[in-house]
């Protein structure tokens, strides 16, 4: 039932080695062991199976690169998806975890450190977090996970938040990248360890 989704006219593609990702990107990581089913649900177009370098690349520029299955996890990189807060991301979350059991997202640029972590199971949204250094927090929704309480992330909507000296306050943690990549290992795959999963060799897809 896939067929349809890929390209008729492709060259012979030699597995290589993993490569890590994650810095001032964007990804969904999907419970899934089925890398073409994910591109089909999600709907991508001119899909072509790539090797880990060009599939990396790919998804840092022209379009989305379909990770091989990794330890149960399928994840996808450079999904164009920018705004946690709007309602089309929750009910895309929505979607993709009711489909597949489970779906997280994640977020992170340090030049502008803006960062976001969205979990939803079931069809359920259970986790959103998003913090833009410029305007504060533009979205905090559901119970902080396990992994999270070992933080004090800033909360721009909370009443301490406008007292004197909030900003300065030595326990409060203002979210960066290596904290996005905590969460991501915590709920799910570290894209920048990647490398070290020998197990993940194989071919991915690229598409639009």
């Amino acid at each position: 039932m896939f067929k349809k989704f890929f390209s008729k006219k492709e060259k012979e593609i030699i597995p290589d080695a993993p490569r890590g990702f994650g810095y001032k990107n964007k990804w969904l990581a999907i419970k899934s062991n089925n890398k073409e089913k994910v591109a089909s649900f999600l709907k991508f177009k001119e899909v072509k199976k790539s090797k880990w370098e060009d599939g990396v690349q790919f998804g840092y520029g022209k379009g989305v690169f379909i990770t091989p299955e990794i330890n149960g996890w399928v994840l996808v990189l450079g999904i164009d998806i920018s705004e946690l807060e709007k309602e089309s991301t929750k009910e895309f979350l929505r979607s993709v975890s009711k489909e597949f059991g489970e779906c997280q997202i994640f977020l992170t640029h340090r030049i502008v450190e803006y960062h976001f972590w969205g979990l939803a199971r079931n069809g359920k949204i259970e986790r959103l977090y998003s913090y833009f250094s410029e305007s504060g927090n533009l979205i905090i929704e559901g119970k902080r996970t396990e992994v999270e309480n070992a933080f004090n992330f800033v909360d721009t909507f909370s009443e301490e938040s406008k007292e004197d000296g909030y900003w300065t306050r030595k326990d409060i943690d203002i979210p960066n990248e290596e904290n996005v990549m905590k969460i991501a290992e915590a709920w799910s795959i570290n894209p920048t360890k990647i490398e070290e999963i020998p197990t993940v060799q194989g071919i991915g897809l690229i598409g639009k």
